[in-house]
């Protein structure tokens, strides 16, 4: 009878464990297996400025590098001490009213399966200056696997 175990360890290498069992005989065989470790530039989300106004147009772009299996990208977007967000606009230079701060995007609907384009906008106005977190995710069977955060202002 042949026995699986899997187990990580704190470097993040999958441990396979085999258990034979015979006659009262146990033999322990332990293989190491290269797992998938998160890169640093599987995805990246980049503006072409870090300052916006209010009203007007901010394009966006994100870059897969991801070599593994992945279902969805979601863009996220906060205005910090706000309830007010960002209305995606554009996604693909093709015309959107996606007016929630985060938008998921399915695998199958990715035009090209390593860069997206977007465009967004908010009627959010600062007193002087708001911070905005804009953060790119890919999401593989409900887990992120790999993510990207940058930071913009929003100026009067």
């Amino acid at each position: 009878m042949k026995v699986l175990i899997l187990n990580k360890n704190k470097f993040g290498e999958i441990l396979v464990s085999s258990y034979y069992s015979s006659l009262g005989l146990t033999i322990i065989k332990i293989e190491h297996l290269q797992s998938t470790v998160m890169g640093e530039n599987d995805i990246t989300i980049n503006f072409g400025k870090k300052e916006v106004k209010t009203d007007e147009e901010l394009d966006g772009v994100i870059k897969i590098n991801y070599s593994g299996r992945f279902d969805s990208i979601v863009i996220n977007s906060q205005i910090e001490n706000t309830s007010e967000i960002f209305n995606f606009i554009k996604l693909y230079d093709k015309k959107i009213n996606y007016s929630y701060a985060r938008m998921p995007i399915l695998r199958q609907d990715l035009k090209n399966q390593h860069e997206i384009k977007f465009t967004v906008i908010t009627k959010h106005v600062p007193q002087v200056s708001s911070n905005v977190k804009f953060r790119a995710t890919i999401i593989q069977e409900h887990k992120e696997v790999a993510d990207d955060v940058t930071f913009l202002k929003i100026v009067s």
